[in-house]
């Protein structure tokens, strides 16, 4: 290795003393090219140049100086990357100043590594002083994860709660669903029951109008009639026994539908009344429950009282117990009978404070009872509440249908009388006129119905009057607390009706039942309300069982 030269390593070294060739050993040095080091050429070079030996044409030649030689060989690596080898030689002077090169290096290496000890004798302080700090940080890590698990804790007891709270609301929303979508489906079903009364108006109009195109027709018929009198008063006749024909065929098919339809209704009618009676029982179920635990939490109250006078009692006591322990301590503790007698007073309160525990403890869990209690008829009364509330909405659905069946009856009773005076006024009439047929009168304004315009009356109106709307009598004019009230200043005393009779014979037997004796001293009023005895008697329990209900 050459100091201030080429970089290069040294495999073999030997010292020769003949110049002898077999004596000769090679030493083998790698160089690099271009690494020469700046500011580093001494007067060494100049003298190791002198000594190279160079071959020329495979011939050594000889040194001018004389001494003990060193030969090598150099290898040497250049720009295209091809390996050269070369021979060198070095004097012993040469060599002797290279190892002392090398041992000033080892030198200068020693100081440095001693140098470098004591740094890390001062990083070996660091690191404990770090070792340290990272055992207080992992301390206060550990802390701030138990605090963290704590924390977490907390939040999955809140998540749960909330979680109990979204469950509790989520069937809430269903129940309030299923109301109204049973809502929904009752008003579809009016909304069905209204389409189809006005189609059988419109049909009936069209009769009607029917009727009066045919009534001209009959009128001009009467003419040609008083014209030509005997030639045509036998087609007049056909023609007006036709008519009559069909007139009935349509009556009687318009009375079939409106006979269907009441029974419909009626059916719809006592489904209803199923439906209230059922819910009826619940709440008088709920009711029950409501009376049995109001019975309980007094029984749970009055225990509570006895506890607590026990309580007190053995409170007394044991003050009493301290009080002689007081004065068993302010006396002399040397005589057996006094230690005996304190031993004594302590046991015997000892026992007082454990079964004031005991009492406590018994107490706090009847009052947990009797808050739980409390809540059960909380919720109990709710439910009554709601179920009051459906059993309004049943019967005002009642009250409706009710009036659309007390309006298609009345038009059925109205068909029928029209058909028996025009089947009593062909039988008195005479043959020349007998093609004359009754006109409908306009019938009067209703409070739920549009006026619609009427063909013209030509001929005389008939006498008997037209019944007046059921729609003026509903009870839907009445507040739940008002037809209480009602009912109670009018009671009525009538049984259940039979659901296989049919619409007419239920009404006449609804008129002719029997009322109270303030009502059957003034003259019956023909306009009154009917009293439905399948509708009106079960509405009456239920408006006087939510009368007194008291809802808090």
């Amino acid at each position: 290795m050459l100091r201030g030269g080429t970089a290069g390593s040294v495999t073999t070294l030997s010292d020769t003393g003949d110049q002898s060739e077999r004596a000769i050993r090679r030493l083998r040095l790698t160089l690099h090219d271009e690494t020469v080091t700046n500011g580093q050429k001494d007067s060494r070079q100049t003298a190791t140049n002198a000594h190279r030996v160079t071959l020329a044409n495979g011939v050594r030649e000889h040194p001018t100086q004389n001494g003990p030689k060193y030969y090598g060989v150099v290898q040497r690596t250049g720009s295209n990357q091809h390996h050269e080898v070369m021979a060198r030689e070095w004097s012993a002077n040469h060599l002797e100043e290279e190892m002392k090169y090398i041992r000033e290096v080892r030198d200068s290496l020693e100081k440095v590594r001693e140098r470098m000890y004591g740094q890390f004798g001062g990083m070996q302080q660091t690191v404990e002083k770090l070792s340290r700090e990272i055992k207080a940080a992992n301390s206060h890590r550990r802390s701030l994860e138990a605090e963290v698990r704590v924390r977490t804790a907390a939040l999955d007891s809140f998540d749960q709660m909330n979680s109990s709270l979204i469950t509790a609301n989520i069937d809430l929303q269903k129940s309030l669903l299923e109301r109204c979508q049973e809502r929904v489906g009752s008003r579809d079903e009016m909304k069905t029951l209204r389409k189809s009364y006005r189609d059988a108006e419109r049909k009936l109009k069209e009769t009607e109008r029917e009727l009066a195109t045919a009534q001209a027709e009959n009128r001009a018929l009467s003419l040609k009639v008083e014209s030509s009198h005997e030639a045509s008063a036998q087609a007049l006749k056909e023609l007006s026994t036709k008519l009559q024909k069909e007139y009935e065929v349509r009556l009687q098919e318009e009375q079939r539908k409106h006979r269907e339809e009441i029974e419909a209704l009626q059916a719809q009618i006592d489904n209803y009344i199923k439906r209230i009676e059922q819910l009826e029982k619940n709440a008088k179920i709920a009711e029950a429950k409501i009376a049995e635990k109001d019975q309980r939490i007094s029984e749970v109250e009055r225990l509570l009282d006895c506890m607590g006078r026990e309580k007190n009692h053995l409170m007394l006591k044991l003050q009493d117990c301290e009080q002689k322990l007081q004065q068993l301590d302010v006396t002399d503790h040397c005589s057996p009978a006094a230690a005996r007698r304190s031993e004594e007073v302590k046991e015997e309160a000892s026992e007082l404070r454990e079964r004031i525990k005991h009492l406590n403890d018994m107490v706090f869990c009847q009052q947990r009872k009797v808050k739980g209690m409390i809540e059960e008829v909380e919720t109990l009364r709710s439910k009554v509440a709601q179920k009051d509330m459906f059993i309004s909405e049943l019967l005002d659905r009642i009250a409706i249908v009710e009036c659309e069946n007390n309006e298609l009856e009345d038009k059925l009773k109205y068909f029928m009388s029209v058909q028996k005076e025009a089947e009593k006024r062909v039988n008195t009439r005479e043959i020349g006129v007998g093609c004359d047929l009754l006109v409908h009168r306009p019938e009067p304004e209703r409070p739920q119905q549009q006026p619609q315009p009427q063909p013209p009356v030509l001929t005389q109106p008939r006498i008997a009057s037209m019944p007046p709307s059921r729609l003026d009598y509903s009870l839907l004019k009445f507040t739940p607390v008002q037809y209480s009230q009602m009912l109670q200043s009018h009671p009525l005393i009538s049984g259940r009706a039979e659901p296989t009779e049919s619409p007419t014979e239920r009404s006449t037997e609804v008129q002719t039942s029997p009322v109270s004796p303030t009502l059957a001293q003034s003259p019956p009023n023909p306009y009154g309300p009917r009293t439905r005895t399948g509708v009106y008697t079960p509405f009456m329990k239920l408006m006087e069982i939510s009368a007194n209900i008291n809802i808090e």
